[in-house]
């Protein structure tokens, strides 16, 4: 019996909020806390 693909999520455009020690973004969505490399605060990503 084949396997099924499971769905992949909806993108999510978040905002950047503030920058981590390490130098990546940080932003909320859906209540969790996401890290962005080469991200910038104020910048919006998917």
């Amino acid at each position: 019996m084949p396997k099924r693909r499971k769905k992949l999520p909806e993108p999510r455009i978040a905002t950047i909020d503030d920058m981590a020690h390490d130098g990546r973004g940080i932003a909320h969505v859906e209540g969790k806390t996401v890290f962005i490399h080469r991200a910038l605060p104020g910048e919006e990503v998917l």
